[in-house]
């Protein structure tokens, strides 16, 4: 048993070093384009292909200097409503349904569950925008960053929430199902875990709505009394270039005690108060807006072993992907599409577009991205074959590929369906 294991750690291990030493990023980016159902790969320039080293407007701009929290919601389940969105502050987002918030922050089967979360992306289309030309890109940079000043509700913002199964013989069913998130421009708001449970712990012991919407503004303000100054206004080059430095040196160092020191030094360290209960954090400031410090490739790696590579082509060539865990926590399911991430990035970058942690059945609008990369708990998704080119299933380890002929078969069979229907 103890030679079977080790073998399988070696394996495991050589195919992370073949991912992260030995491959060579090619000077285009294969992405998928999508007709129906049917898959095609193109060549295009991936983002910040041309310079991986150059600093962005998004490194630069004004997200930078904004507060960690720009909006504060909460959701619960209501038995006659189904998921509902009870409120959000300071301001909702007009630009999104509160269905979507309510559904997104309530995954499904969390009444199995005493706790669970989910990350979100808002605005992708805002996460990065290049040109052609040098001067269109300016163009484009300056009016963007004017518009978001206008309403900055239109940048990308990273959304974490947490939401608690509370047990309540004084409720319907004996139980509470209720959800806080935190939208951010800020990668950093993850580290705020703690904080959100704290807030979905007083709105379950509030005796009102009211009660409920101070917590929402305590929340707000506890957030953004953070500090953050050793994280923010940061850009990618001087990440990655803190990460190259640090880890160079700490595996040059021979002394474990330096070494130990100089991986402390990847984290900034601080604290939240809420009232008189201190709340510690820490954020990873050496993270690059593709790497996310939730997402374990290590656990990637044990989970689906050699088919792994499976999965590295796929997210490479720009495949659709879909990460099932039925019958797992969405937070699970979320840290496996976020760990697709260290599979190419870097050297590659951009891959954030395509990265949705959690989607379920009430919103499937990702299925018209371009090699999406979606996690799901509802095994319904693995039945249709014709939504993603490889399905993972964290539950099993299996690793499913979806045959181009299988593809076709769907594809003649909607089409003799729309001739029956007409």
């Amino acid at each position: 048993m103890t030679i079977a294991y080790d073998f399988t750690l070696k394996k495991h291990a050589a195919i992370f070093i073949f991912i992260t030493r030995f491959y060579q990023p090619p000077s285009v980016q294969r992405f998928a384009t999508t007709t129906g159902h049917s898959t095609s790969a193109k060549l295009v320039l991936p983002i910040e292909a041309q310079d991986p080293m150059a600093m962005t407007a998004d490194d630069v701009s004004s997200p930078a200097a904004r507060p960690l929290a720009e909006v504060v919601l909460y959701a619960e389940f209501d038995l006659t409503k189904g998921s509902t969105l009870r409120a959000s502050y300071p301001t909702p987002f007009a630009h999104y349904s509160p269905e979507f918030f309510a559904d997104i922050m309530l995954p499904e089967g969390v009444h199995n569950r005493e706790e669970d979360f989910t990350i979100f992306f808002l605005n992708r289309q805002n996460a990065h925008k290049h040109s052609d030309t040098e001067e269109q890109e300016s163009n484009e940079s300056q009016k963007q960053t004017a518009d978001e000043d206008q309403d900055p509700l239109q940048s990308f913002m990273y959304c974490l929430s947490v939401v608690r199964t509370t047990h309540d013989t004084a409720a319907r069913r004996g139980a509470k199902v209720t959800a806080v998130a935190l939208c951010s421009t800020h990668k950093s708001c993850f580290a705020l875990n703690d904080v959100l449970n704290l807030a979905v712990l007083k709105i379950v012991g509030s005796k009102s709505e009211e009660e409920s919407e101070n917590v929402l503004k305590e929340l707000f303000a506890v957030a953004n009394a953070v500090d953050i100054s050793g994280v923010r206004g940061l850009s990618n080059m001087e990440r990655r270039l803190m990460k190259r430095t640090i880890s160079s040196t700490g595996r040059a160092s021979a002394n474990w005690e330096d070494a130990q020191t100089l991986e402390k030094a990847l984290f900034f360290r601080t604290q939240a108060m809420w009232e008189d209960i201190p709340i510690p954090l820490q954020f990873k400031i050496c993270s690059t807006d593709d790497q996310h410090d939730d997402g374990t490739l290590t656990q990637l790696l044990q989970t689906f072993g050699d088919q792994t590579m499976v999965l590295f082509n796929a997210v490479l060539t720009g495949q659709r992907v879909i990460m099932l865990g039925y019958n797992r926590p969405a937070g699970e399911v979320c840290n496996f599409v976020l760990a697709t991430s260290s599979l190419v990035c870097p050297p590659l970058f951009g891959l954030i577009h395509r990265q949705y942690p959690y989607a379920n059945l009430t919103d499937l609008g990702f299925l018209s991205t371009p090699g999406y990369i979606a996690g799901v708990t509802n095994p319904m998704f693995k039945t249709k074959r014709e939504w993603w080119d490889v399905l993972c299933d964290i539950s099993t380890g299996e690793v499913f590929v979806s045959a181009p002929v299988e593809k076709e078969d769907h594809d003649a069979s909607d089409r003799n369906f729309v001739l029956e229907a007409s």
